[in-house]
Formats: C-alpha cells, sequence, structure tokens
C-alpha cells in the first residue's frame, strides 16, 4: 500500500522524488506476456441476476435451480471462489470417468464436461489472476462473455489493456486515506516494482524460470513483509540512478517492442464506452504521436537527450528500440 500511496489518478501516474512514473502497455506485454491489440470489455455496469444466471447456464452448464443460489441478490453477477472451485471438481471428476468411453452419447457428454471445466480454470484465473476483486470472495461472471465459441473468442481481447486499466482504477480508490485494500492484477504491480527498483525489495529467484517465460515469472510473488514506513523512508530517498531504466534488454528476443505500445490515447474499460465496437489497436496511433510523445517517453524513463532530439527534429522513429536495446 505504500506505493498505493503515490499514485495520482488525474495523471494515472506514481509521483516519485525524481519524477513521475507508471506501468505502461510494455510493461504487461513484457511481465505478463499478454496480448496488447484487441476488443476491450466493459466492466462497469453492474449486471443484473437473470443475467449471471443465463451465462452461467449458457457458458458452465449450471442448472437454473442453482443459478438462483449462485445469483442470489438483485445484482448477482458473481460466483464465489469455493463454488467455482466445486463446479471445477465436478466437472473434472465427471471427465475422468467418461475419459475411457465409447459410447457416442459419453463422448458427446466427455466434450461438453470437459469445455465447462476448462472454462472453469480460465474463469478462475482470469477473475484471480488479471482483475481480482478487492474483496477476494467472488469473480464477475461478466468475463465469461469472452468465452464464446468454446472460449476462442478469448484470443479477440486485449487482456493486457484491460488488465492495465482495470489496476489503474483499482489503484485510483486504494490510494484514498478510507480505502486500504486493491484489486486488479497485484501480481502484475509487484512485478512491476522489482522490475525498476531491483535493490528496494528482496524476493526468492524461481529457479525454474525459463526464457520464454513471462518475464514476471523470474521471481517467487509473495505478500510484502516489512513496515510500510520503512518502504515509504526508501522511496522518499530513491535517486534516478536507483532505477533501472531499461529492464527487458534481454528479454527482447522474446517480447520485442511493438507499435501499439506508444498508444497515447484512453484506455478505458467501464460503462462509459460501448465496447462491442471499441479495440485497442496500432492504427490509433494516428496524428496524436507529436502531442503524446513527451508525456510518453518520460514515462518509458528515456534520457533527456535522446527525448529532446526527438522532439527537435520531429523524427520519432529514433525513440523505438532496435533488437540490441529497450525503452
Amino acid at each position: 500500500m505504500t506505493l498505493c500511496e503515490r499514485w495520482h489518478p488525474e495523471t494515472s501516474t506514481f509521483h516519485m522524488p525524481l519524477g513521475e512514473m507508471t506501468v505502461t502497455l510494455d510493461d504487461v506485454a513484457s511481465l505478463m506476456l499478454l496480448q496488447i491489440e484487441g476488443r476491450m470489455l466493459s466492466h462497469g455496469k453492474k449486471m443484473l441476476r437473470h443475467e449471471g444466471a443465463a451465462l452461467l447456464m449458457r457458458h458452465l452448464g449450471v442448472s437454473q435451480q442453482e443459478t438462483e443460489k449462485i445469483c442470489g441478490t438483485e445484482y448477482g453477477g458473481y460466483i464465489s471462489y469455493p463454488k467455482l472451485r466445486e463446479l471445477y471438481m465436478r466437472y473434472f471428476g465427471r471427465a475422468n470417468i467418461l475419459a475411457d468411453t465409447e459410447d457416442p452419447e459419453e463422448m458427446e457428454e466427455l466434450q461438453r464436461v470437459r469445455t465447462f471445466c476448462v472454462k472453469c480454470y480460465l474463469l478462475y484465473l482470469v477473475g484471480c489472476l488479471l482483475f481480482g476483486d478487492r474483496s477476494n470472495k467472488h469473480i464477475e461472471l461478466v468475463y465469461l462473455t469472452t468465452m464464446e465459441d468454446d472460449y476462442a473468442g478469448m484470443r479477440n481481447y486485449s487482456w493486457g489493456g484491460m488488465s492495465l486499466t482495470y489496476l489503474y482504477d483499482e489503484l485510483a480508490e486504494a490510494c484514498k486515506p478510507e480505502d486500504r485494500a486493491l484489486g486488479g492484477s497485484v501480481s502484475l504491480l509487484i512485478a512491476w516494482f522489482l522490475v525498476y527498483f531491483p535493490g528496494l525489495f528482496s524476493v526468492d529467484p524461481n529457479t525454474d524460470y525459463i526464457e520464454n517465460y513471462p518475464f514476471a515469472a523470474r521471481w517467487k510473488l509473495q505478500k510484502g513483509h516489512g513496515q510500510g514506513l520503512t518502504y515509504c523512508s526508501l522511496l522518499d530517498h530513491i535517486q534516478f540512478d536507483d532505477v533501472c531504466w531499461r529492464p527487458y534488454e534481454e528479454h527482447m528476443e522474446i517480447q520485442g517492442f511493438k507499435e501499439i505500445f506508444w498508444y497515447p490515447g484512453w484506455i478505458i474499460c467501464g460503462e462509459f464506452v460501448d465496447f462491442r465496437t471499441h479495440t485497442l489497436k496500432a492504427a490509433d496511433w494516428g496524428e496524436q504521436a507529436q502531442k503524446q510523445t513527451w508525456r510518453m517517453a518520460m514515462c518509458y524513463g528515456l534520457g533527456n537527450e535522446a527525448t529532446t532530439s526527438a522532439l527537435a527534429s520531429g523524427r520519432f522513429d529514433s525513440l523505438l528500440p532496435r533488437k540490441t536495446s529497450t525503452i
């Protein structure tokens, strides 16, 4: 929570003694290897009970009677962790029973329960790793809408963009004095802190790490320890040289820098935009580049000489990384 106290919702940045810093699309792609380009999903509107029940029946094969118990309130677009685990184990057990069947009807049932099992797992993974609820009790059922066509449609969504937006929104709430809980991808935030401030926090390395894994898998991420005042004091006295400005140089072969990471427009994931037609794509870079390059460059930690030269010449392509360097 010490880091959250430095978050300013007006700029979506952490205010550090050396300037502003933030989690960027480049960070999300490198740390988590999540897709950036794609459709966005609305989280903001509360889902009514009948809408949540319809999703449970269609995607997880839950009976109507059981959905009434799960979605018991007026706004019932949630499922608890224990209940989701119960559904997963139910389908997993049934799939094991039918694993060796040769009966055509049972083979159809096997395919169906396997699909339900995978969707339960994906819902848990998405709801915990990317869009964690600050109450730590339940998962929104809205994520089931991305699993159309037997979850093949999940490839069409900007999971990186949605995760970053959701984290921004959670940080905006967590930075308030009366709010001491943080939702969203806490793993992403911890990994971001570790790569940019390697000397401030000790964590055990992951001995099973392989180079084609997400960069965040380099460590065994765990809950923070120590006194908040200690971390606060460390951040208060941080210097420019304490920051690792090029943390992904050795990872460029796995996740290179893409043009979409320079996207300067709004990344919104809520009820104010119709996301049935909204897509985050590289083509949106367009003519806004020169207006936003200075701020984006500072967010990526570019040196002053490189930034000033690019701004003066108008040649922003010189800021894009090569294979041997990163931003």
